[in-house]
């Protein structure tokens, strides 16, 4: 034989070897760096599950209390599976009844509507996109009637109240 043959046989005997070898190793790593990767953002997730970020939004409407719920009422109880508790508060059903609870209080520079209860299904907090859809609306309705409005963050944090099925309740940061 000669000496090229040779060479090439050896050459594919090694590729034929190695090959699998290092695609495990390289597999593996992959492995590993998808796990990590699912970790950090299952952890990111988490974190913010945890602050209730999303449903701790405030929208403040610079108006009595009779004019803001005025503004308000309407465009909640236009949503989904809504219902009025009393005159300034209302609940929405995701998965569980009365899920997210909307209130309309009265501050110091005006009217706060914010969310004063959630439950937690399955480990997460619903209703973030309802609840940034309906602040958007309620802030152009405010807007339509000369009523400034300003945004703030009132976070929700655990309670150790327990709800339907003993899911966990969040209410707003004191």
């Amino acid at each position: 034989m000669d000496q090229p043959v040779v060479i090439l046989i050896y050459v594919l005997l090694a590729l034929v070897i190695v090959l699998p070898i290092v695609g495990r190793i390289l597999k593996r790593k992959a492995r590993r760096a998808g796990a990590e990767h699912a970790a950090a953002k299952a952890a990111a997730k988490k974190g913010q599950q945890a602050s209730g970020d999303g449903l701790g939004a405030t929208l403040t409407l610079a108006t009595d209390d009779s004019t803001a719920r005025a503004i308000v009422g309407p465009i909640i109880e236009a949503g989904k599976r809504v219902r009025r508790l009393d005159d300034g508060t209302w609940a929405q059903t995701h998965y569980n009844d009365d899920d997210i609870v909307y209130g309309v209080t009265p501050v110091a520079d005006g009217s706060r509507v914010s969310i004063t209860r959630a439950i937690e299904f399955a480990g997460t907090l619903n209703g973030m996109k309802a609840w940034a859809k309906l602040r958007e609306q309620i802030a152009g309705a405010a807007a339509a009637q000369g009523i400034s409005t300003a945004e703030g963050v009132r976070p929700l944090v655990r309670t150790a109240e327990t709800g339907p099925s003993g899911a966990v309740i969040w209410r707003p940061q004191a």
